[in-house]
């Protein structure tokens, strides 16, 4: 369900979905995402885990402030700065591979704490708070549109 949101993204990002290469034990070249599923792994957005991408599972913030953030560099051409401080109360719950992802995505609006001073980076996005961090990302990219 969360999956279908990012679907609509890649015309934000104007990126077409490119041909599965069998990346992923729980993808299969039939299933209608595979071609996303494919395109977000070759440009290093989302990388899963032990194999396996768990396409049905929800998103945490942590990770989709990766996603955003890697996406967003990428198109933009930047290079992701690491060693930024980030100020939320909570921030010993954030898996080490997050950090450096969540301090970009904050500092350049696409992510809020969910309050001033959590983050909840193992909480899981609702609809609505990807939507909201992916227009951001959007107005970023197209500011003249």
């Amino acid at each position: 369900q969360a999956f279908a949101v990012y679907t609509h993204w890649f015309d934000f990002l104007k990126t077409e979905p490119t041909a599965y290469e069998n990346s992923f034990f729980d993808v299969i070249d039939e299933d209608w995402y595979s071609g996303y599923v494919q395109t977000v792994r070759s440009n290093d957005y989302m990388n899963g885990y032990d194999g396996l991408f768990n396409p049905h599972n929800a998103i945490t913030r942590e990770e989709i402030a990766k996603v955003i953030v890697a996406a967003y560099n990428s198109k933009s051409n930047i290079k992701m700065q690491t060693g930024r401080s980030l100020y939320f109360n909570d921030i010993d719950e954030v898996s080490y591979w997050a950090y450096d992802y969540i301090a970009e995505a904050a500092e350049q609006g696409f992510v809020n704490g969910v309050t001033e001073e959590l983050f909840a980076p193992k909480q899981y996005a609702s609809r609505a708070q990807a939507v909201v961090m992916l227009k951001r990302v959007y107005d970023k990219l197209h500011p003249a549109e």
